[in-house]
């Protein structure tokens, strides 16, 4: 099932604090009247790598394509590889997905926090998820 996020160009690697400031300009430029929240509610990072270069993003789940919001993409249904671990970071994203980089020119990789039954809130386990588009 494919997913739609809105997103705002991100620098690339944030700290935790400008992860915060800019998560929540991200939320308040949302606009509220169309925007259903609903869980779970994903957001995190995401690259898209092509033949150009990376762009470097930060994004929140919406619950379908609204047409009048730009700052959007559409994130491809498929098989995802996935890479799951309390230390990575996605820009370790070209290292852990070696063989996908090596075999396609365009790809997705997007890193979001997953909240397991028990985790450390201060340290949650990422995952890490690449398709090929």
């Amino acid at each position: 099932m494919k997913s739609f996020f809105y997103i705002t160009p991100c620098s690339n690697p944030l700290d935790e604090g400008e992860f915060s400031e800019a998560f929540s300009r991200l939320c308040a430029d949302l606009p509220e009247f169309e925007y259903q929240t609903y869980d779970p509610l994903e957001y995190g990072l995401v690259y898209e790598y092509t033949p150009s270069g990376t762009c470097s993003y930060m994004f929140i789940e919406i619950p379908k394509q609204l047409k009048n919001l730009v700052n959007t993409i559409t994130i491809p249904a498929g098989k995802y590889t996935c890479y799951q671990s309390q230390a990575i970071r996605i820009q370790e994203a070209a290292d852990v997905f070696r063989e996908l980089f090596n075999k396609n020119d365009r790809f997705l990789v997007v890193e979001t926090e997953l909240f397991a039954s028990k985790y450390q809130i201060s340290n949650p386990v990422k995952e890490l998820r690449a398709i090929a588009f």
